[in-house]
């Protein structure tokens, strides 16, 4: 399922997240179901990534894959801001790991 998280609303239709969310609680209710969630960030959304995986954590998503929009170029201000994305995804994740022995982001 594509759900970019806290910037769905920003990268496509206002008011989509409200439906994919409640699908997914849906979805989670179904255990032979491999839910799969797959967000994208682009330069504009980037500072919505680490906040946008750890929404999707705290749902119990079992596989979360993330991916960087490369169709429009990713300036020097876009990149650190990713960098300070990735260094808080890492403290998400490791605490995340610590509680349940569990890192459900598949890249």
């Amino acid at each position: 399922m594509s759900f970019d998280g806290i910037a769905q609303d920003i990268q496509r239709k206002k008011g989509s997240s409200k439906k994919i969310i409640s699908c997914i609680h849906e979805l989670l209710n179904y255990p032979d179901i491999d839910l799969e969630i797959n967000s994208v960030f682009t330069s504009e959304t980037v500072d919505y990534l680490s906040e946008s995986i750890k929404f999707l954590v705290d749902l119990c998503v079992p596989n979360i894959h993330f991916a960087l929009s490369v169709l429009y170029p990713w300036d020097r201000n876009s990149l650190h801001k990713l960098e300070k994305q990735m260094i808080q995804l890492r403290k998400i994740l490791l605490s995340n790991y610590k509680s349940n022995g569990n890192i459900p982001v598949i890249n």
